[in-house]
């Protein structure tokens, strides 16, 4: 996982990059919050792969 944490301190909005074998996955823009969601979902999806 990565973000740009120039852009994501003090920011209410980010965005992060997911890695693997298969190549990078995009989440956001959006809220912190959201995005907190989006990569707990992410991976149960994964998990259960």
């Amino acid at each position: 996982m990565g973000n740009l944490v120039q852009q994501a301190l003090g920011a209410d909005v980010s965005e992060l990059w997911l890695f693997d074998a298969a190549g990078r996955t995009h989440l956001g823009p959006a809220d912190k919050l959201t995005l907190a969601r989006q990569l707990v979902a992410e991976i149960a999806h994964r998990s259960a792969s």
